[in-house]
């Protein structure tokens, strides 16, 4: 980075005009002065603005070839500058000399004007100045053509369509553009087997040139091709299947059912109305590239949408979900003042029609706006159950919770009616739950029967719900029931409840083997406890350090190492080259760190939920002690995994030999610690760390 560009990025006007002034007489190479310019320029446009016509015209007056290549960059830069653009014209009238037509292209560009910008100008002036002899254009009516001859008003091109054919400058710019020698249309006039390869390889690079020979208003459709491949033994069906595999395949350009637009160049605005303009496309498929299109984009680019957002919400068509959708994804997912009044309209008043509209809809949350609206509205109560009955089970229990606003009554007897069908067990459960909260459904010991006997047959999420539940709101029904059941029926139970990962993080599990241990005599094995075995436990902000720590060594670490390796060896003689040795040491201990931390991440779990209590020590628990000796001390240690320890702030790793000799103890406990052998300690209290877990 040169001193120029670090002040300028600094902001430091002073000290960039005196730099700048510098580097002009300190023969700076150009390309550097631009760099520097252009950020100064986001700064302070004027200033920089006032140093660019200063350089133009210092060069101007020392160096004809570095005038051209400042004034080349300086030139789409500013909007306006009668200094760069005088400077610029005398640099093309030197550079192109024996050029006849450059005075006219000059006029034509409006380079010396003032009606468009600078930028604008030179940017047309470039184009003008690739009408040179040899070089292609293509005519609306002729196809294309080769420049042969040229003089200072007319020019003499070889037409496909037309040999040898005179135009004036005037007719040549507003007849024709300059294409590139290995356009489709000079492959298809000059060269037909490269045309016929092309069209058959496909690709990106097929696609690219298309778009650039016969893309319209920045779209590329089928149609833009019949010109191309009139007479030809390729039919433009073909052409285009090739080219709509080669959008679905680029990253530079979208595929919009009939046509394809590019993917960068283009505001998201524009794209969604030609998402909008293409035909033969159902509203909910052009919802759903328009949704693509939003997810590619930044959070500034969605929230432009707004400006076609009263125009989107106004359009007319059978799937009204998904223009609710695009109405929804136009104003910024709702948050548009006027989108309740705006979107009203869209909302159906029968069930079986709600039930449409929201299958048109793809977005979840999308679906629960267009749902709560339905019933914000007081719908009929009758399309108003008939409509929960007929929601997907994700739906149906956010309908039954408006329901519940709408009429308790018909709530009440939807749930009832939900209860007497437990086929479906996801939608039971929830109702379930539902009966345990509202306790006005069903006698808390049935649902504990209930809940117990489904809990296997539900998904893991629900599982988890339904065992937090017993084991908090119906803790005492479900103790009760546990008790009263044969061991027979205690072991099944208990055998079921091993199979549940909500029945193990909640301590279910623990609470049914508890009760089965208590019944057994003679020949019993204890339970293995969690923490016993290869797992290693920790927080989930340990294992998050972990693997940050992992990915910094592998990302970081040891590509710097390698870098270190390369330079010291670049010393030359390796046999006494401390510097390459030290580097290979450094670059073994990270590879070997490496490797340890991911063998370590495989056993990695985070404290189970479920099984750590206040009853037991064990990790993710404090431990509050009592010496026995004559003078009482007391002692706080919270035991915790290899991760979370730190000795200083008391933090014991429970794989330690401190930590291991209080896992398991429960209050009342003695215990000897570790290199103590004459002092014996009591466990006063229990607790759990909660914020480990």
């Amino acid at each position: 980075m040169s001193r120029l560009t670090e002040l300028a990025e600094k902001s430091n006007t002073e000290g960039f005009e005196r730099e700048w002034e510098k580097a002009l007489e300190s023969n700076l190479p150009v390309k550097k002065l631009l760099e520097a310019l252009k950020v100064f320029k986001d700064t302070d446009k004027d200033s920089a603005l006032m140093l660019a016509e200063f350089a133009a015209e210092h060069f101007d007056s020392h160096s004809e070839e570095k005038a051209y290549e400042f004034c080349f960059g300086a030139a789409q830069m500013f909007d306006r500058s009668d200094t760069i653009a005088s400077v610029l014209a005398e640099s093309l009238r030197d550079r192109y000399l024996m050029f006849e037509p450059l005075e006219a292209f000059i006029a034509a560009s409006g380079l010396l004007g003032k009606k468009k910008t600078l930028s604008e100008n030179w940017r047309k002036l470039q184009d003008l100045l690739l009408y040179t002899p040899g070089s292609f254009i293509l005519h609306k009516e002729f196809g294309p053509g080769e420049i042969l001859r040229l003089s200072r008003s007319s020019f003499t091109v070889d037409f496909q369509r037309a040999r040898d054919h005179d135009l004036t400058i005037e007719a040549l710019l507003d007849s024709t553009r300059p294409i590139t020698p290995d356009s489709l249309y000079v492959l298809r006039w000059k060269n037909s087997t490269e045309f016929a390869n092309a069209i058959q390889t496909g690709g990106e690079s097929l696609l690219k040139n298309t778009f650039a020979d016969m893309a319209v208003n920045n779209a590329l459709t089928e149609v833009n091709l019949f010109k191309l491949l009139e007479g030809s033994d390729i039919m433009p069906r073909t052409m285009w299947k090739a080219l709509k595999k080669a959008a679905e395949e680029s990253s530079s350009f979208i595929l919009m059912g009939d046509s394809i637009i590019p993917a960068d160049n283009t505001s998201l605005t524009t794209q969604v109305n030609a998402v909008l303009a293409t035909g033969n496309l159902p509203m909910s498929e052009k919802t759903k590239t328009v949704n693509a299109l939003i997810k590619a984009s930044t959070a500034v680019q969605a929230r432009e949408l707004n400006v076609i957002f009263h125009e989107v919400s106004e359009i007319k068509d059978i799937e009204k979900g998904a223009v609710f959708e695009l109405a929804w994804l136009c104003s910024n997912r709702g948050r548009e003042d006027d989108f309740k009044e705006r979107t009203e309209h869209l909302i159906e008043k029968k069930a079986v029609r709600v039930e449409r509209a929201m299958g048109e809809i793809h977005s979840v949350s999308c679906k629960k706006l267009y749902l709560q609206r339905f019933f914000q509205a007081s719908p009929d109560a009758f399309e108003a159950t008939t409509l929960v009955h007929r929601l997907p089970r994700t739906l149906r229990e956010q309908a039954a919770d408006h329901i519940a606003e709408l009429s308790p009554e018909i709530h009440a007897e939807y749930v009832l009616g939900v209860l007497d069908n437990p086929g479906e067990t996801e939608h039971f459960m929830w109702a379930l739950e539902r009966a345990a909260v509202l306790q006005n459904f069903m006698e808390p010991d049935t649902i504990v029967s209930l809940a117990l006997k489904n809990l296997n047959f539900a998904r893991s999420d629900m599982q988890r719900r339904v065992c937090n539940l017993l084991m908090d709101n119906l803790r005492p029904q479900l103790e009760q029931h546990i008790s009263l059941l044969d061991t027979r029926r205690l072991e099944t139970l208990t055998g079921n409840l091993e199979e549940s990962i909500g029945a193990q993080e909640s301590g279910l599990v623990l609470l049914a083997r508890r009760e089965l241990s208590g019944r057994r005599t003679g020949g019993f094995t204890n339970i293995k406890k969690f923490w016993e075995g290869d797992t290693i436990f920790s927080s989930r902000k340990g294992i998050a350090r972990r693997i940050k720590e992992l990915e910094n060594i592998q990302l970081e670490k040891i590509p710097a190492a390698a870098n270190e390796i390369a330079e010291a060896a670049s010393h030359g003689d390796l046999s006494e080259n401390a510097e390459y040795t030290a580097a290979l040491e450094k670059r073994d201990f990270l590879l070997e760190t490496l490797n340890r931390f991911r063998k370590e991440l495989k056993l990695l779990q985070p404290y189970p939920v479920g099984q750590v209590n206040a009853e037991t020590v064990c990790p993710a628990t404090k431990v509050i002690m009592e010496s026995m000796g004559a003078e009482i001390e007391i002692r706080t240690l919270c035991i915790v995994g290899p991760l979370d320890s730190n000795t200083d702030s008391g933090l014991i790793n429970y794989k330690a030999p401190l930590g291991a000799a209080l896992l398991g103890l429960s209050k009342g406990d003695t215990v000897q610690l570790p290199g103590e052998r004459d002092l014996k300690w009591r466990i006063t209290e229990i607790s759990v760390l909660e914020e480990y877990l």
